[in-house]
């Protein structure tokens, strides 16, 4: 009776390590599943945040370019207004001087006059004076040069007194020339014989 009761001690034994071997691996086999269960959810998770973040970024862009839009149309009517405030501006210096031309680097030239043309060469200013008429004449003339506000920046003058530019002759007068108040936009000429 000894053996059996051996036997069966080693039975129940066998018995007691199989049931714990047998519940370690149900805990290992739900332990899985839980695992399985959460990446499952968690890949959802990130799927659903990436497709989330795509349509944050498709508003963010369509937001962007509608604004985009709206500073590109205020700056085309801020421009239209400008030109409209700027030849508002030349016609009424336009009005105020007679014969209002714009300044460029270079020549410069005069409509219907004796007085032909200018140059400018760093403080130097040539005058082209030139009679096409038939009698001599004494110019007396000034010219003002206007800034970008219709300020007057400098002006050039000369008089003929002792002296007269006779017919089909052409003289230069040349002088020097500062500008006070920033670079000329447009320039007058007065004058007389």
């Amino acid at each position: 009776m000894k053996r059996q009761h051996i036997y069966l001690g080693i039975i129940f034994i066998l018995f007691i390590i199989l049931s714990a071997v047998i519940y370690d691996r149900v805990q290992l086999a739900e332990e899985l599943n839980n695992i399985k269960e959460n990446l499952g959810r968690l890949k959802m998770e990130g799927e659903q945040k990436l497709i989330d973040a795509e349509r944050v970024y498709q508003t963010k862009i369509q937001e962007a370019t509608v604004l985009a839009d709206a500073k590109i149309k205020e700056a085309e009517n801020f421009k239209v207004k400008y030109e409209k405030l700027l030849a508002r501006e030349e016609k009424k210096l336009e009005n105020y001087y007679g014969n209002l031309l714009k300044y460029k680097y270079g020549d410069n030239y005069f409509n219907n006059s004796a007085i032909k043309r200018f140059r400018i060469d760093g403080d130097m200013i040539y005058v082209t004076i030139q009679n096409d008429g038939s009698k001599a004449i004494k110019p007396d003339f000034t010219i003002y040069f206007l800034n970008e506000n219709g300020f007057i920046t400098a002006t050039y003058s000369d008089v003929y007194i002792f002296s007269s530019v006779l017919p089909g002759e052409t003289r230069i007068s040349d002088g020097r020339i500062h500008f006070r108040y920033g670079t000329p936009v447009y320039y007058s000429l007065d004058e007389s014989y």
